[in-house]
This record gives structure tokens, C-alpha cells and sequence, in this order.
């Protein structure tokens, strides 16, 4: 509407992220994509966290979309055929509503005995062979015209505790995630991944001055 024009005029706006709240129906949020990218100066950026299973603002909607389970049961399965399914899948559908980037795939690495704040978002813990899944769902995905986005680097996966209830800090040493952490954003990258988003927990080995918490902070 008027405030979203207004605001597009006013900001140099280069993405937009969509929420479950922002999603009634296929034809509603449809025509506001549309709609949005026909009042924005530059060419826009419309995106969604749609990583299958529980994180899936659509498919978990009133939008009727063929549901794709959650990264940790593809992951197990450990047919890489799956994961190219899946990620063409979701790509298919996003882009017929109208959007052109997807939050997804998580490309984080669970280390055994850790518990970790990401459930089943994750393949698993073989550094190989999630990043085996993550380029096949990041070719699914980019095939279809969306854009990919690697996430959450350099990886959240060893973490117990969830970066949106406070700070997080990921111990090991450039040495340990370079032949894990790494891996798989590594893969997706050469797969073709558009984007890499990067996490909110604090690495010491990386990051001594705590600049990403504290950046997180200050934006709140």
C-alpha cells in the first residue's frame, strides 16, 4: 500500500524478509510480492526462511505447497537424490508466489554429544556428507530462479544455546572448524550459492573483539 511505497521512496531498500504473519493465503502474499517489487527503485530482493521441515514460513502457512520434511531426516536417509528434490521443490513453489531468495539451506554442522539449538535443521554431523546434501539442495534451489543462502557461518552447529535468546560462543580453533564448520559452506559456494549468512555467535578464534555480538546489540 501507500506506506510501503512511501517507505521504498524513502530508503535505498535492496531486500525485504517475509514472516509467517506476513502470510495469509497464496494469492494475498503473491499480489504483495508483486506489488512490492513494482514500487521499488532498484530490483529487490524477496525473501523467506523456507528450509523445509518446521522452519518453513509457507509451507506451514494456509498456502497449499507439497510439504518437504525436515534437513535432519533427509540427512539420514543419506540419499543426496532427496536433497536436489527437496531444495527443487521449495525453489518451484517460492517461485511461482514470487519470491527470489530463500534463507535456506542450513549448512551447519551438529558436533556428537552437543545438543544442539538447531533440533533437526541440520543434516547431521559428518562434515562430508552435509556438505554433499547442502550443494544438492543449493542446485535444486538455484535451478528454479531463487536464490540460495548458506547459513548460519561460520557455523552454529556444536552451539546448545539459541543466538536469539543471548550470546553465543563457538570455542574451537580456526584448525577445527576449517576441517568441519567450514565444509559445507565451502561445497555450497562452489555449487553456487548466492548468498552466506552470517551467524550471531561469537568465535574468539575468529573474531577476538566480539564484533558481531555486539554489532547484534546495538541494532536490537
Amino acid at each position: 500500500g501507500d506506506g510501503t511505497q512511501e517507505a521504498l521512496n524513502q530508503y535505498a531498500v535492496g531486500g525485504l524478509i517475509y514472516f509467517s504473519h506476513n502470510i495469509l493465503d497464496k494469492e494475498q502474499i503473491s499480489t504483495m510480492l508483486s506489488s512490492t517489487a513494482s514500487k521499488s527503485n532498484y530490483p529487490i530482493f524477496l525473501a523467506v526462511d523456507e528450509e523445509g521441515g518446521d522452519v518453513s514460513r509457507v509451507a506451514n502457512s494456509k498456502v497449499e505447497v507439497t510439504k518437504v520434511e525436515d534437513m535432519a531426516s533427509i540427512g539420514a536417509g543419506g540419499d543426496a537424490s532427496q536433497a536436489v528434490e527437496a531444495g527443487t521443490t521449495i525453489g518451484s513453489y517460492l517461485n511461482e508466489i514470487g519470491f527470489n531468495l530463500d534463507f535456506a539451506p542450513v549448512a551447519d554442522v551438529t558436533q556428537e554429544g552437543v545438543e544442539s539449538a538447531l533440533g533437526n535443521r541440520s543434516f547431521g554431523s559428518d562434515p562430508q556428507a552435509v556438505g554433499e546434501m547442502v550443494s544438492n539442495v543449493v542446485n535444486g534451489i538455484e535451478g528454479t530462479g531463487v536464490s540460495a543462502c548458506l547459513k548460519h557461518f561460520p557455523g552454529l552447529g556444536s552451539a546448545s544455546e539459541d543466538t536469539h535468546e543471548g550470546r553465543v560462543e563457538i570455542g574451537k580453533t580456526v584448525e577445527e572448524l576449517r576441517s568441519s564448520d567450514f565444509v559445507p559452506f565451502s561445497v555450497g559456494i562452489e555449487a553456487g550459492a548466492d548468498f552466506v549468512m552470517v551467524s550471531h555467535a561469537t568465535v574468539p578464534a575468529l573474531d577476538g573483539d566480539n564484533l558481531l555480538f555486539l554489532l547484534k546489540q546495538h541494532f536490537k
